[in-house]
């Protein structure tokens, strides 16, 4: 990344939070582009795709429970 590109990227982060970054949120930035790793994780990595919001492995009532509230 170009030195203005990360200034500005820098300066960006600034406005949205108010702040100025700290050291570790800075040097996030510079590395990865972002405030925290977090950031870069995958949905498919957290997400356990065969739990219903009801807390029930494959329930067989997922898609309603889903599509109209539990």
């Amino acid at each position: 990344m170009a030195i203005a590109d990360l200034n500005e990227q820098i300066e960006f982060y600034e406005r949205s939070v108010g702040r100025a970054l700290t050291s570790d949120e800075l040097a996030n930035v510079e590395h990865y582009g972002v405030l925290h790793p977090s950031e870069l994780r995958i949905d498919d990595d957290w997400y356990d795709q065969d739990l219903c919001c009801c807390g029930e492995h494959g329930c067989k009532d997922a898609y309603v429970h889903m599509t109209s509230g539990y």
